[in-house]
Parts: structure tokens; sequence; C-alpha cells
């Protein structure tokens, strides 16, 4: 018999385990900052402070732009450069959402409403004349809750248009029984969960991201028919998992008088996949909105005379 060979493990040297260093104030996530410092801040309800961008000349119609949940205003910056190449003479405001880039979280409860009424101090503050609202995802429920908010602002001589991409009214799916609600469209546990990852991997504190996704889950857009005053262009992906067509579909049947445009191929991304797509519809609405403020105002004059 041929004797087997007894193969022994080599003996390794162990290394002694690294302590674990215990999470302090200093060592707590903190939100990024952003490549750019803000330009002013915003005071908000709740001690909370709401950073700001402009780009462009203070005057004339302004385009305030607001970047969904995980994001920062950065998301926008190719597009605000392709805006002011097209329309050098009009404003740009962006803002970080709340605990978002430069924005504090404040010490109120995160709501929809609440960023709404963020959003309505910022145009407040410094838009005086005409907007044009664009809000991405999480960013255009906050334009919808803020036109919820201030029907009146909604009008040739204010809030004059409104760009909505990849969002929704929240609330259940144009398929889904009556006594089952459908948050956000398809939002399920696990896509809370990205949304939540979403937010640390930004460095954003874990109670920011919890508040952010149990705002969403408990968002539900109410009347919308007060926006038929203005001009409102929904874009959607064709092939969004977050915000799947039949949900931006349904958000356009709300909206008395809006535009519709689904994008084939595209994700839930469209400010980075579609910039360009984006600035043409801004441009779009921009351009509309002068014309017919211009013509409101000539058929004011003829009424007087």
């Amino acid at each position: 018999m041929n004797a087997r060979r007894l193969r022994t493990p080599l003996l390794r040297r162990r290394r002694p385990p690294t302590p674990k260093t215990p999470l302090t104030p200093k060592t707590q996530p903190t939100p990024k900052p952003p490549a750019r410092p803000p330009d002013s801040f915003i005071g908000g309800e709740g001690d909370a402070r709401i950073a700001v961008y402009r780009d462009g000349a203070p005057r004339g119609t302004t385009v305030v732009l607001v970047h969904g949940v995980g994001s920062t205003a950065e998301a926008w910056t190719d597009i605000v450069e392709r805006l002011l190449a097209a329309l050098p003479e009009i404003s740009v405001l962006r803002l970080d959402l709340r605990a978002h880039g430069a924005s504090t979280l404040g010490t109120a409860g995160v709501s929809v409403g609440l960023l709404a009424r963020d959003l309505a101090h910022v145009i407040d503050a410094l838009a005086p004349d005409r907007v044009v609202l664009a809000g991405h995802s999480l960013g255009g429920q906050v334009c919808l809750a803020l036109a919820e908010e201030h029907p009146e602002w909604l009008g040739p001589h204010r809030i004059v248009g409104m760009l909505l991409a990849a969002t929704s009214s929240g609330g259940p799916a144009p398929t889904a029984p009556p006594d089952g609600p459908e948050p956000l469209g398809t939002l399920t546990r696990l896509k809370g969960l990205v949304v939540v990852t979403a937010c640390l991997w930004r460095r954003q504190p874990t109670e920011a991201a919890i508040s952010y996704y149990k705002a969403m889950v408990a968002h539900r857009s109410g009347d919308l028919r007060a926006l038929r005053a203005s001009a409102v262009h929904v874009v959607g992906g064709g092939r969004d998992p977050w915000m799947p067509p039949s949900h931006v579909k349904n958000l356009a049947q709300r909206i008395v008088g809006s535009h519709l445009r689904i994008l084939p191929g595209v994700g839930h991304d469209i400010p980075s996949q579609r910039p360009q797509l984006l600035v043409d519809q801004l441009s779009h609405l921009v351009r509309e909105t002068q014309h017919s403020s211009h013509e409101g105002v000539h058929s004011n004059d003829r009424a007087r005379h």
C-alpha cells in the first residue's frame, strides 16, 4: 500500500483584531460640502437654513430648479449652463433641499408640504418677477405642493410655467385597487431602502434619510385644478422603474391643459440622461409665457381704452 501523504495546514500568524472606534459626534456622517458655496441662505421653519445658488442676471423671468431626494443643486449644473447660453437674459435659482448639500435639516418634521414652504420662502425673497418652476422626482412633488399652498401665485404674473420631470402626484396607481394604496407609483420597501442608501452615500444624516422616506410615502397631491392657469409640461422616462409611464400619464391627466412627453428608453435620471431636452422644454416655457404675458398686457390696455 502506498502511504498517503498527510497535508498539514500551514501555521499562519493571526493579526490581532482591530478595535472598533465608537461613533462620536466627530465621526458621525456629515453633509458633503458642495463644490460651489451657496450665494445666499434663506431661513426656514425649525431654524433650517436653505442654501440657494443664483446664476444669470437678477431680472426678468426666473427659472427655479428643485432637485430630487438624495441629490443636490449640483445636479442641475449642466442644464443651467446650457439654459443661460440659450437665454442669457433670464435668472436661474437652485436650492438644496433640507439636509441636502449645504442646507441644514432644522428641527421641524420633514414633509413635502414643509419643503414647499421652503421653496415659497426662496421665491418670495429672491424671485420678484415671473417664475418658471422645474422639479425632478421629489422636486416635482414639491412644486405641486407649492401650487396647492399658493394657488393665487399661478397665472401670467407669478408662476407662469412648470416643468415636472419623472414625478408623481402620489397615491394609488391608475390600475391599483381603490383600497390598496400604492404611494409614489411603485415605491416599495426595497426602493425606500435605496432612497435611504442614496442619502447616506451623500453623507446625509441617517435621521434625514429616514425622514425623507416617511415624507415621500405619506405624500398625496390634492386638488391640482389651479394649475390650469399656468403652462405645465410633464416629462417621463419610458424605462423609469421608480416613476413608471403610467403614473406620469396619470399626473398629466390630472392637470388640465398640460403637455405630456414620454421618452423611450430613458430611465429616472432625466436631467443627466436628457439635459438638452429639459433645456428646450424650459426655453419653450419661458418664451411661451413671455409672449402670453405681453399679449395679456396689451389686451388689458385695449380694454381700458
